[in-house]
Parts: structure tokens; C-alpha cells; sequence
């Protein structure tokens, strides 16, 4: 004699499928509910404050080396992110001064003729970047369009526009081209022109370099940017 056991496996699967769909749906709810208490407060030498996600990472915190006391208080507890600390440096003959990274080469350089002024690399193990003072009595834009028209880069994206750092006017360049090894990269620029004198400020790398964090590194130093009178 046989017996036949007969399995219902088509409600043990629609079972298996409104379980699950439940643990989804109360997921969803105590996301959409109570997900603004899942935030991360933090609070940056009683100065500043701002809340995010608790699944958000806080990378680098920038501050200058003239205020090294960096006090970071959270509500919930996580790892303190790397600080990277700025220097100062100031050209007296240049009537200049500018912050940079602490971890960044500085370096002058000299060049022949009276156009350009000064000439400092700014150098570090991914990128590099340079500020020079040009003598120029030429309108700076007509500069910057006879510069582009004859520059023998292979541009990929060029963008211009007009800013004002500091109560000073110029053009902010950002824009990638590709070498002679066919390798891309990435370069924002800054010229500010106050009377016959320009202000350039250069920062490249390779385009698999640039990120936002490199962005803000080239942002800080064009707002530390100080210019003396003539």
C-alpha cells in the first residue's frame, strides 16, 4: 500500500511572500515616521551646527593652522575625521597672502621679463597648482580670449564666468583637457585683476583625481586670497 502525501507548496509560498511584505511595509513606515531621529548632530567649536544622517560619512574637516583647538561634539558617537590644517603664507614684496594646505610644497620661482611678477608652485603627492602676479595693461578679459585662441591645450569642457573675491573682480576658468599621454585632467583657474596687476591662482591633477573635497581645497584658497594696496 502507497500514501500519498499531498504538500500545499503554493500557500506556504504566498505565506513566505506576505511575510515578507510585512517586515517591508513596517520598514517603510518607521523610515518614513521617525527617520528624522535617525540624525547625526555635530557641533564644531560652538561655532557651527549642522545635522545629517547617521549613514552619512563626515570626511575631512578643514581648519587653520592659527586655530588649532578643534573641539567636535556629537550626539551619537563615531570616528573623528581626519583634520587638514592651513598655513599662511604672506609675500611682502607681492603685497599678498593666501592659506594653503599644510601638507602642500610651496616654492618660487623666477622668470625673465617683466610680465611675470611672482611665481609660487604649489605642489602636493596628487596635485599641483601655482599663484603668480602678472604686470598686464590690457583689460583682463581681452587677455583670457586671446590666451584661449591661441593655447595649444586639447580642451575636453571649458567654462568662463565673471566673480568677485574679496571686493576684487576677475573670471573663474574650470575646464579639462587631454595631454600628450591621453591622459585627462581636470584644472580650475582664477584670475583677479586690481589696477595693471593680475592674480592667478592654477589648480590641476588628473581627472580620476578630482572630487568635491578637491574643489574645496582650491575654494579655500581663493577666498584666503588677500590683496595689498599698490
Amino acid at each position: 500500500m502507497r500514501v500519498i502525501f499531498i504538500r500545499s507548496y503554493k500557500k506556504k509560498l504566498i505565506g513566505t511572500g506576505m511575510f515578507l511584505l510585512a517586515w517591508c511595509l513596517l520598514f517603510f513606515i518607521l523610515n518614513v515616521f521617525l527617520g528624522k531621529n535617525f540624525l547625526m548632530k555635530i557641533t564644531i567649536n560652538d561655532s557651527l551646527t549642522f545635522s545629517l544622517p547617521i549613514e552619512f560619512k563626515v570626511d575631512n574637516i578643514f581648519i587653520n593652522e592659527q586655530n588649532p583647538d578643534l573641539a567636535i561634539e556629537t550626539s551619537v558617537p563615531f570616528i573623528k575625521p581626519k583634520t587638514e590644517k592651513f598655513s599662511t603664507f604672506s609675500s611682502i614684496k607681492g603685497k599678498f597672502k593666501f592659506d594653503y594646505p599644510i601638507d602642500f610644497i610651496l616654492s618660487e620661482k623666477q622668470f625673465e621679463g617683466n610680465e611675470i611678477l611672482y611665481h609660487i608652485d604649489l605642489t602636493s603627492s596628487y596635485s599641483h597648482g601655482f599663484i603668480q602676479v602678472w604686470n598686464l595693461s590690457e583689460p583682463l578679459k581681452t587677455f583670457l580670449d586671446n590666451a584661449k585662441s591661441t593655447s595649444q591645450l586639447n580642451y575636453k569642457s571649458f567654462t568662463e564666468k565673471p566673480v568677485t573675491i574679496n571686493n576684487t573682480n576677475g573670471f573663474m576658468l574650470d575646464y579639462s583637457f587631454v595631454n600628450k599621454s591621453n591622459i585627462t585632467f581636470k584644472a580650475n583657474e582664477l584670475f583677479l585683476q586690481k589696477n595693471t596687476k593680475v592674480y592667478r591662482i592654477s589648480y590641476f591633477m588628473p581627472q580620476r583625481s578630482w572630487n568635491k573635497k578637491q574643489k574645496k581645497i582650491f575654494m579655500d584658497i581663493v577666498n584666503s586670497l588677500k590683496i595689498g594696496n599698490d
